[in-house]
């Protein structure tokens, strides 16, 4: 069974924030046609859902694009009440504040 979830995100303003995904699969086998370079940051799951483990997203992808395109300036991160996002501000910068 192929599953695949794709989370995708914008600012308040209509700003496009990076796409991230979740799979099944360790590698992939359509990333042989990227050169095994995934053209989007992904990670893989056994149920291919985004849970507790997935915090990776507001780390490796969220924050750094948030810093290239405005500093420290500050951010607020809205989340809702899905058991994914238990001490969702573990590990973020001090400007960045989640509710």
């Amino acid at each position: 069974k192929d599953c695949l979830t794709l989370t995708v995100r914008v600012s308040a303003t209509g700003e496009k924030v990076p796409l991230a995904i979740v799979g099944k699969a360790k590698r992939p086998q359509c990333w042989d046609l990227c050169n095994d370079k995934p053209p989007i940051p992904n990670t893989n799951r056994a149920n291919a859902w985004f849970d507790k483990g997935t915090k990776w997203w507001r780390l490796d992808v969220f924050v750094p694009w948030y810093r290239v395109r405005y500093g420290e300036l500050q951010c607020v991160l809205i989340l809702d009440n899905c058991p994914a996002h238990d001490d969702a501000s573990a590990g973020l910068p001090t400007n960045i504040h989640v509710h």
